[in-house]
């Protein structure tokens, strides 16, 4: 057992706290303990957060924060409120009638005025027993009136999903961070698929994600507004009117914490600091990710970096240029200014570290900029202690809390304990800082607000939408064009694909005359959306799936996906479709086959109802460490579009007609062909060009006859009389015949793949070759050791045989004796430490393994069906994938249906998922 004897730092004394090395207590001496200091704001009130420091019931270790898992509390947290800056002053719990002192509080926040404030608040729990647990939920507080009420009033509405990080918006209304997903659940029930209203779960499927709303400052006219997969986090609001929050960029290969901003009624949200991997590790390469962002008078941004956990919920405290840098290394295209500053500097002269072990000057966990013109800021910061075992009996240690400080430091027990985190006040410009109030053991005080007024940021009215899209729930992207990475120059390649026309301008493959539609290597636009996913064990589901990793494929990252629609691609790379609102989305661009030719876009992309969403091109930047991240999607960043569009008023495109009409499509100045085409078609009550369709349907709307004959229409059709699908179609016949805001594409291997190879060709049949029995039910070796039966996977019980056989690595085999065999090699035994294991003569013996030199890659590569070798087999064609195509094996083009090979494309470029709809009976689950 232990015996746990706590010494906090400041409350054995105070003015010693000099002794840690001066470095910390810069300017204590200054000091005294029991006056006010810094003339002007004696009397300013301060509010604070005191919390529970997490302790685990098992073993008694400390439960260290994760700014991934939001929601996470402990009994004992509540407000207080200083009536001036002084230690002596009493502190006054403001929240103890609510949480009893077995809630939890985080997340204060103060209006423009100074007389409220507002916070998340956890009750305490009636019956810590059973299923139903309070929410985290927003309360304010009047200062005038001493008045503590729950902003949402109505319990059924309160009870709909946790409340954090509230902050006061200009107008009055309040944004916070909430799983409620309140837009979210409701479109739902709009899609063609049958699915219960519930909060989908991060992407890390830990918790449901917490995305940003907005409400009028009575708790009504809750509204969603971001729609990321995982959590928006840490309102604050710039003196422009957008609100600066931190985003979870989870999907796929990204894992980070940036900053974004966007406008209060939903509409432009945009990257705003460090949306790159070069902007998140720190001078020691630690990797690090920015949250509670505010702006300081100056218009830079302060924030806390730290990584996700592992830092006792502290980290550095950091001054942001982004007025001038849109990451912390980036290209001269930005249209931000000169580069004279850092773009991230040190806020403080404390050395902080991040890297998982021992920091000995402390860590900071908050803050809050005084708008006093004094460049002093409050602060939650750590003092480092460690806890020592001062007893003499090691079976019963006697464990002290002590300052970071010889001798302690050098005692072979010592290991780091919870920091003790008191609010300072700190001077940027002097770097001294002076405690306020002083911790408590087991407790952390966080979360520092001063109650004085600021000016009001400005007011942003909501934005003019279209209404006709309103009604239908769309919005609109706009692409200025598809070929433009934002470095101004042209390159007749995208990615890999090249076109063999002499272009060398976007303006040339808009001339029919230079280039027809096969010499453009962009043909159309795929919009995918993303199919939340349920929490497991979610209490608001009658009967929650608990989803297997099975379900997802060879990259649980990439989660499951549903496609809305497709577009073609206009010649000059634009782009104008509608896409439905309120959801989370990214596009891909494809080849003349539906073939995804772009990297994946790995950051979800939203648009409001009849909001329009304009990006200027691709977007991609260089990965490698010679070349700097393009700005892109701030919009007071972007460099110029290679795409200049029309020059003048009335420009006729050359060489081009209106086949609808035999006339010349005008263009505005400025105008792309997406936008010159749209307009005449709603001139004439014609959407088709702005009208997403599930299929792919490609005809030349450009061409004027006199030039050369137009490019050969074709289509890609589920249900089409000729070369359609002869399998279930992963859509309905309505959004076939006619796109609408709730159409799906959803593919389920087993459902719509795995019918293809089961098809009877005849002589040509997948399962007469790729199978390991014949047509009498012998076993036979699998031609090329593909195997698309949809027998069970003898590796794995969840999985079919084919779908194992594609898109997992596999073993050689052999028939031996009329029995598949894998093919061994046999190597020396080893023990579970990596020795030999002898026999009992003491010669080592020897196991059969399958055969390592042998072992069969996967053929369908989630990165995309042209980075797969199966698809340049099913083709016949070298596309991404460099497999080789020797003539020596059966000829496998034109034994699939292009309607076929088109689903398949499909399915390997949203991810290869086993499954697509986290619904489906046949889910996988644990």
């Amino acid at each position: 057992m232990f015996s746990i004897k706590s010494f906090n730092l400041f409350s054995i004394h105070l003015l010693p706290g000099c002794l840690l090395g001066l470095s910390l207590l810069s300017g204590c001496s200054e000091t005294s303990p029991g006056d006010g200091f810094n003339p002007g704001i004696e009397e300013t009130a301060l509010v604070y957060a005191k919390r529970t420091i997490q302790i685990d019931e098992n073993d008694g270790s400390f439960i260290q924060p994760d700014i991934r898992e939001p929601l996470e509390s402990a009994p004992g947290g509540d407000v207080f409120i200083k009536p001036r800056f002084s230690l002596t002053a009493d502190a006054i719990n403001i929240t103890q009638s609510v949480t009893n002192g077995q809630g939890d509080v985080r997340d204060i926040s103060v209006s423009h005025d100074g007389k409220k404030i507002i916070f998340s608040l956890l009750p305490e729990d009636p019956n810590p027993n059973d299923n139903d647990d309070p929410r985290w939920s927003i309360y304010s507080y009047d200062v005038e009136t001493a008045s503590l009420n729950r902003v949402i009033t109505s319990n059924i509405v309160n009870d709909e999903g946790d409340d954090i990080a509230p902050h006061f918006l200009p107008d009055g209304r309040l944004v916070f961070s909430s799983n409620r997903q309140s837009q979210s659940r409701s479109i739902l029930l709009d899609e063609t698929l049958s699915k219960p209203q519930f909060s989908y779960v991060d992407e890390n499927r830990r918790t449901k994600a917490l995305v940003l709303h907005t409400m009028d400052a009575d708790g009504t006219n809750i509204k969603q507004i971001s729609f990321n997969q995982s959590h928006d986090l840490g309102n604050s609001v710039l003196d422009n009117g957008r609100i600066l929050f931190s985003r979870w960029d989870r999907f796929h290969n990204e894992d980070r914490m940036s900053l974004y901003t966007i406008a209060p009624d939903g509409t432009d949200l945009q990257p705003y600091f460090g949306t790159h991997d070069e902007s998140h590790r720190d001078a020691d390469n630690n990797t690090i990710h920015f949250i509670s962002a505010r702006e300081l008078a100056n218009g830079e941004i302060m924030a806390i970096t730290r990584p996700y956990d592992d830092s006792f919920g502290g980290g550095d405290l950091v001054i942001i240029d982004a007025r001038n840098f849109i990451d912390l290394n980036q290209t001269t295209f930005s249209n931000l200014g000169a580069f004279s500053t850092p773009a991230v500097r040190k806020a403080t002269q404390t050395l902080i570290n991040n890297n998982g072990e021992l920091s000995l000057q402390g860590r900071y966990a908050d803050f809050f900029p005084l708008r006093d013109n004094s460049d002093r800021v409050l602060v939650s910061k750590g003092i480092c202690q460690v806890d020592i075992d001062t007893g003499n009996d090691p079976n019963t240690p006697l464990i002290e809390t002590r300052p970071c400080i010889e001798p302690y430091l050098s005692d072979a027990t010592a290991r780091e304990s919870y920091p003790s985190y008191g609010i300072w006040i700190y001077d940027l410009n002097a770097h001294t800082e002076k405690p306020l109030v002083i911790a408590e053991p087991g407790k952390y005080l966080t979360s520092p607000v001063a109650l004085q007024p600021k000016d009001r940021p400005t007011i942003l009215v909501d934005k003019t939408v279209d209404q006709t899209l309103e009604s239908e729930n769309l919005g609109l992207l706009k692409i200025r064009s598809v070929y433009d990475f934002g470095d101004q120059v042209f390159d007749n390649c995208f990615f890999s694909v090249c076109n063999d026309a002499a272009v060398s301008s976007v303006m040339d493959y808009a001339d029919p005359a230079i280039a027809n539609a096969s010499q453009r290597p962009a043909r159309f636009i795929r919009i995918v959306k993303a199919a939340g996913i349920p929490l497991r064990n979610d209490p608001d589901l009658a009967d929650p799936p608990d989803i297997s990793n099975r379900a997802f494929g060879p990259s649980t990252r990439l989660r499951m996906k549903e496609i809305i629609g497709y577009s073609m691609i206009q010649p000059d790379g634009s782009v104008e479709i509608k896409v439905p609102a309120d959801v989370a989305f990214y596009f891909d661009i494809l080849d003349d086959q539906g073939r995804k030719i772009n990297p994946r876009h790995n950051n979800w992309l939203q648009v409001k109802p009849g909001a329009t969403l304009e990006c200027t091109g691709c977007h991609t930047h260089s990965v490698t460490a010679s070349e700097l991240p393009v700005a892109h999607a701030r919009t007071d960043a972007e460099a110029p579009s290679i795409n200049p569009g029309a020059p003048n008023d009335g420009f006729v495109y050359s060489n081009t007609q209106n086949p609808a009409t035999g006339a010349p499509y005008f263009a505005d100045t400025g105008d792309t062909m997406a936008e010159a085409i749209n307009r005449a078609e709603a001139s004439q009550n014609n959407e088709s060009s702005i009208t997403p369709n599930v299929n792919l349907v490609y005809s030349d709307l450009w061409t004027d006859p006199a030039v050369r004959a137009p490019d050969a229409a074709y289509s890609f059709t589920y249900r089409g009389i000729m070369d359609g699908l002869t399998t279930p179609a992963p859509t309905t016949a309505t959004c076939e015949a006619e796109w609408s805001a709730n159409c799906r594409i959803v593919i389920n291997y087993q459902e719509h793949i795995q019918p293809i190879w089961e098809v009877d060709r005849g002589v040509n049949s997948c399962t007469s070759c790729h199978s390991a029995k014949d047509s009498m039910g012998a076993t036979m070796l699998p031609a090329a050791q593909l195997d698309l039966s949809s027998e069970v996977s003898d590796e794995e019980a969840r999985h079919i045989e084919s779908y194992r056989e594609l898109v997992f690595t596999d073993n050689f085999q052999e028939l031996l004796g009329g029995v598949l065999v894998d093919r061994t090699i046999s190597v020396p035994a080893l023990d579970g430490n990596g020795e030999p294991i002898l026999d009992i003569d003491g010669n080592p013996t020897f196991e059969d393994i399958p055969d390592p030199a042998l072992r069969l890659s996967p053929t369908v590569r989630p990165t995309g069906a042209r980075n797969s070798p199966f698809m340049e087999k099913l083709t016949e064609t070298e596309l991404d994938a460099a497999a080789s195509l020797s003539p020596a094996t059966v000829n496998h083009a034109n034994m699939l249906t292009p309607a076929e090979l088109r689903l398949i494309s499909e399915w390997i470029d949203i991810g290869a998922q086993y499954f697509n709809n986290p619904f489906d009976p046949l889910v996988p689950e644990n």
